[in-house]
């Protein structure tokens, strides 16, 4: 089983990172954030899907960044990509950071993704075509660390 991986964001700064599909990124929202704000509001990009957890609580972002958050400590994002890219840093995501009843970030952060597709898949049955649930396709092998495999 795969870990999320973590991005630290810095406010005035995007990051550029490789996105690989079927895991989750984790950001640290607050950490990030100047030292005025107090909410936060998410756009990203439509094959993108964010969701902002605080507090125990979660609620997915609207990709037009209408809707702000209050800032709090151990408040983070999860992001995760429905496709893969088909340019580099296609995709992107940023975080607006406001004072208190403020219309206009003050600063914002963010990411622009490379969403990749990794698959070991084979045309099991050589009939030319790759599929993912061939029925001929042997079970994927799982092996223990430091044990070798038995075929």
């Amino acid at each position: 089983m795969l870990r999320d991986r973590t991005l630290r964001l810095q406010f005035g700064h995007r990051l550029e990172a490789v996105y690989l599909l079927g895991t989750r990124l984790s950001v640290d929202v607050f950490g990030a954030a100047p030292p005025e704000a107090v909410n936060f509001n998410v756009k990203h990009s439509q094959e993108v899907s964010v969701e902002v957890i605080s507090q125990d609580q979660s609620d997915f972002a609207p990709a037009d960044g209408v809707k702000q958050w209050p800032l709090d400590p151990g408040t983070f994002l999860q992001i995760q990509m429905t496709q893969p890219s088909l340019e580099t840093n296609e995709s992107k995501v940023t975080v607006g950071y406001y004072e208190e009843n403020g219309e206009h970030p003050i600063n914002q952060a963010g990411v622009f993704l490379t969403g990749i597709g990794i698959s070991l898949d084979v045309d099991a049955d050589r009939d030319g075509v790759v599929e993912k649930n061939n029925p001929k396709k042997r079970p994927p092998l799982i092996l223990a660390p430091g044990k070798g495999a038995a075929l």
